[in-house]
Order: C-alpha cells, then structure tokens, then sequence
C-alpha cells in the first residue's frame, strides 16, 4: 500500500500564459508554485506499454502529488522531472486520498539557451 511518505522527489508545475514577444505571440511557461511540489514520479510498466499500440514510442512518466487547494490541475499543464519536461495529458484522482495522478508526455523544448537544430 502507498503512503504519503512515498512523496519523496521535487517536481515543479507550469502553465501555458499567452506572452507578446516582438509583436508575435508567442507562449511562456510560468511556475505556479515556486520551489516545486512532493511528487512520486514513475514510468510506464513494460506490461502496460507492450499492451498498448507500439508503433510508436513516447516517453510517458506518471506524477503523483498532492491536490492543491489554491487551483485546479487539468490537462495543459507542464511539470519538470529531472531537467525533462512532460505535458500533462490527463489527470485522474490518486490511490492515495487527496492525491492526484499526472500522466505527462515528454517534450522538446526549444530556446533558453538549447539551440535549434
């Protein structure tokens, strides 16, 4: 059985805000709770991975924390795990009460310093 101790590693949490950047719209990511949140980060299992349509391959890593009072966490978001960032696809309650499940996909990000290929 899990426990609320199992919230061992730091992630932090971002959301998508519309910013103009010489006269284009361009999005920005901005950390809603700073110095991140306790999380259990993990991957997807093999079992569930060879079950599901392996034609293509994504890094899926699933994040629960604790469900924030002060905002609602939906899909859209972004959390950052180890220097990856992961766009938030679904959010389901956690097996733990009041716990929420983050099923987030890997992404590239572009610019702060990565260049572009």
């Amino acid at each position: 059985m899990r426990q609320t101790g199992d919230l061992t590693t730091r992630v932090r949490l971002y959301r998508r805000v519309p910013e103009t950047r010489e006269g284009r719209s361009a999005d920005a990511w901005e950390e809603l709770l700073p110095g991140g949140v306790s999380a259990e980060v993990y991957s997807q299992s093999d079992k569930a991975f060879a079950a599901g349509d392996a034609r293509y391959q994504e890094t899926i890593k699933f994040c629960t924390i604790r469900k924030p009072v002060g905002f609602r966490l939906e899909p859209g978001l972004r959390f950052v795990h180890e220097g990856l960032a992961y766009d938030v696809a679904e959010v389901v309650p956690g097996t733990i009460r009041g716990t929420v499940r983050l099923r987030g996909v890997c992404v590239t990000q572009k610019g702060d310093g990565v260049a572009d290929a």
